[in-house]
């Protein structure tokens, strides 16, 4: 099977190519008698002086790059010692044993991954750590191997790309290679052969990605492999290309920084952990620039660009400074992205970057309601999405929640762990693995119209501008913060009928959240309805889809509780008519997934509706969500109560007691005609009459 080809100016560079591409400059006399020497074909003294230039100039490059190994965890099923023997964590959970030499063509994993090399992190951290000759001898041998066997490689063409030096594996590599580079130089005594292979790798993957960015590509591969091409500029500006390599890297990078963006700051690839990764081509060129000479007047619209993007992470991280488990991203510690902001703002500046810590935000732009009723660990915080679809890295569905309280996860839904390659990859992009409202027996419609006998128009980029996918975004949304509740209420259409699939229909589905922050509970209401017929259309069957770190368990009709770990969340379903069931379960846990990290396991409840027969009209589900301290079931209730006029789950009226009140809630999302509640008109969306300390304050909500 022929290998995917490249132009031999990439993987094939000659030696007399090398030294050719290679001018002297000023900085000292080493780099000018290296090439004299190359070009005279003294191969050993060429590299030695080549070596020793590079060795003082980029003294201060190899600080901050050895700082950044020795400080960044290595999450690895592999040892130093292991990489000593060949055992290699090829990819996610993937370990190969090798013998003398690596097969590079290794094929029982994903092949990109593998060709990465973070495998080699954790041999180049002992290396710094230690100066150990056996590792400088393991490291140097692996990467002479790998640039010999960079024209040896079967593999299908999957993507087109060259294992070697395809975009993404370019920026990977090069953040693996080149702090190891420079550690090996510092330390003396680099193999010829070795060196040679840094060197000719180096500038196959510059002149690879100098190829590639051809135009602008919206999405992390484009800004990653223009950070990776700006560095190798910068770091290297011997070579002759290095200010063609670097006008092109910067120009698509200010691109990015226009429109990959939305204006809150997010990676509209909408994925926390894939949004930090895309920022990293930004960071990078920012980080690479200050000890290479600059940006100059782009200086500023990279601080700007930077600096906005890192609030919208304090504004969207967890009170413990979690990820939510969202899209592509697991569930996951996001303390370093944090941490990694502060060279970029004052350094008096707070820890979440001048971002209230307490505020609750509509990030309209990129489509997240963040809900907190504090600042500190125990606050009360959920996440609600209803953001158009954004392509492969976010979620292909909307208004999940995830609900954290006393410093846990309470309510956290599943989300991809491990490789692709994981059997229940798919099932966790699935709109029933996710917190929200599903209609049973209907498929979310991720297409463009199909008419028979025709395929769909193929879907180029990232997804998230094209015209087909409006339907997959939260329509209306409706937001108020008070401080004592916020309200948010949207729909979407993403359930459409289609000629494949005789049962489905245009429907609707409606989440409307008001947050109670004294004491600090949700009342969750969905409704979903036939669009075109409005409350006269099919009856639907319905399952509002809860997932938790702890196992769910039914208390009581209508009641459910996760099982303690200090915090606790229950479930208490309104008695409206024909809750057919409660199903709880397991999803997965850690033996059964061995891809997951933090918060390794997960549980499943379902509650589930259907009407009788005769019903015609919207069918819906509504919760109470009570985050509790310690063992047994909290002293809380919900009940419905009458409201005159209202269509059956169009619109709700309810009191909720807590130990804090009697607190009664009036919805009615759509703002339907003729609804009062108590003889009073509700012709808002929302109000809310809070009883504390025998007072009652009345709330509009919108």
């Amino acid at each position: 099977m022929a290998t995917v080809r490249v132009p031999e100016s990439v993987c094939r560079i000659h030696e007399s190519g090398l030294w050719s591409a290679m001018q002297a400059d000023a900085a000292g006399p080493e780099l000018g008698e290296a090439i004299r020497l190359g070009r005279g074909g003294r191969k050993a003294e060429a590299y030695r002086r080549l070596g020793e230039y590079h060795r003082r100039r980029l003294a201060g490059e190899l600080s901050a790059r050895r700082e950044q190994v020795l400080t960044t965890p290595v999450r690895t099923l592999q040892t130093p010692e292991d990489l000593l023997r060949h055992r290699v964590a090829t990819w996610h959970t993937t370990v190969a044993e090798f013998g003398e030499e690596i097969d590079w063509n290794f094929a029982e994993t994903d092949q990109y991954g593998f060709h990465y090399l973070g495998w080699l992190r954790p041999g180049t951290r002992r290396f710094m750590e230690t100066g150990d000759p056996a590792y400088r001898d393991c490291l140097t041998r692996i990467v002479a191997s790998y640039y010999r066997a960079r024209n040896r490689l079967d593999h299908p063409a999957k993507h087109g790309m060259h294992l070697v030096f395809n975009e993404l594996g370019c920026w990977a590599k090069n953040r693996e290679l080149l702090p190891l580079y420079l550690e090996l130089l510092a330390r003396g005594d680099l193999p010829t052969d070795a060196h040679e292979a840094f060197m000719k790798l180096f500038l196959g993957f510059a002149r690879s990605l100098f190829g590639i960015q051809n135009a602008y590509h919206p999405g992390n591969w484009q800004m990653v492999g223009c950070g990776a091409l700006f560095t190798l500029a910068r770091v290297f500006p011997e070579f002759k290309e290095a200010g063609a390599w670097e006008e092109r890297a910067l120009h698509y990078l200010k691109q990015h920084l226009a429109e990959d963006f939305f204006a809150d700051g997010c990676h509209k690839e909408r994925c926390w952990g894939y949004g930090h990764m895309s920022l990293g081509g930004i960071t990078e060129t920012w980080q690479v620039a200050r000890r290479h000479g600059g940006l100059g007047a782009d200086e500023p619209l990279f601080r700007r660009g930077i600096r906005n993007a890192y609030r919208w992470y304090a504004k969207t991280l967890g009170p413990t400074e979690h990820m939510p488990a969202y899209g592509d991203g697991e569930l996951g510690a996001g303390k370093a992205l944090l941490d990694a902001a502060r060279p970029y703002f004052p350094k008096a500046a707070p820890r979440r970057l001048g971002v209230a810590p307490a505020k609750s935000w509509l990030l309209k732009a990129s489509g997240f309601a963040i809900l907190r009723n504090g600042g500190g660990a125990d606050a009360v915080y959920a996440n609600l999405n209803f953001g158009q679809f954004a392509g492969w890295h976010a979620h292909m569905d909307l208004f999940n929640l995830n609900l954290w309280a006393f410093g846990q996860p309470l309510l956290e839904e599943l989300a991809r762990f491990g490789g692709y390659g994981e059997g229940l990859s798919l099932l966790c992009r699935a709109p029933e693995s996710h917190n929200q409202l599903t209609i049973d027996g209907m498929h979310y419609d991720n297409t463009s119209p199909i008419v028979p006998g025709q395929n769909s128009p193929p879907i180029t980029g990232c997804g998230w501008d094209h015209p087909t996918f409006a339907h997959l975004a939260g329509r209306d949304p409706v937001w108020r913060s008070t401080p004592e509740v916020d309200f948010f209420t949207a729909w979407h259409g993403a359930y459409r009928a289609n000629w494949r699939e005789p049962q489905t229909i245009d429907a609707r589905v409606r989440r409307t959240v008001v947050f109670v922050k004294d004491p600090g509970y949700l009342l969750v209401s969905d409704v979903a309805w036939e669009t075109a017929s409005n409350n006269e259309g099919p009856n639907l069957a319905v399952t509002q889809n809860w997932h938790a770190t702890r196992p769910f368990e039914v208390v009581g009709p209508g009641r459910a509780v996760t099982a303690s770990n200090s915090a606790a969340c229950l479930l208490a379903f309104a008695p409206e008519p024909c809750l057919r069931r409660l199903e709880a379960g397991t999803d997965y846990t850690h033996d059964e997934a061995p891809g997951a990290r933090d918060y390794p396991d997960r549980y499943y409840l379902r509650a589930r509706r259907w009407m009788p027969v005769e019903h015609r009209g919207a069918t819906g589900v509504t919760v109470l969500l009570c985050p509790c301290k310690g063992g047994g079931e909290p002293a809380v209730g919900i009940e419905t109560l009458p409201l005159e006029g209202a269509p059956l789950f169009r619109a709700g009226a309810f009191a909720v007691t807590t130990p804090r009140g009697r607190d009664v809630i009036a919805l009615n999302p759509d703002r339907l005609p003729g609804i009062s509640f108590q003889k009073r008109a509700v012709s808002r969306r929302g109000q809310v009459w809070l009883q504390r300390r025998g007072r009652t304050k009345t709330l509009t909500c919108a």
